[in-house]
């Protein structure tokens, strides 16, 4: 692997922190009673409760909304796994095809 370019490193870096600020995944639960949106890091930024999830006992609810938010940060952590690799794929050897074998 030739000598990499701190330039090219840096702006690498700084695509790859833009990349990953703006990310965000989805996952609605089945059913659809819950949607949640969240970002890298497991960051949530968003819970949108569904008409059906106000017919839904509390004892019900918690557990779906909990398992829907797991559901959006695994998605947001596997696009942060693939934008890694993506961008730093080619600074750090095997890590675009491992990132892709994860996705």
């Amino acid at each position: 692997m030739p000598d990499a370019d701190p330039l090219d490193i840096a702006a690498k870096s700084a695509r790859l922190q833009q990349t990953i600020t703006e990310l965000e995944a989805e996952a609605v639960s089945e059913g659809g009673a819950v949607r949640v949106t969240a970002g890298a890091g497991g960051n949530v930024r968003e819970i949108d409760l569904r008409w059906q999830a106000f017919d839904l006992e509390a004892a019900e609810l918690g557990p779906i909304v909990a398992e829907t938010v797991r559901a959006a940060e695994q998605a947001a952590n596997a696009k942060v796994q693939s934008a890694v690799g993506s961008i730093l794929g080619d600074q750090i050897p095997n890590l675009a095809a491992r990132a892709e074998n994860d996705s």
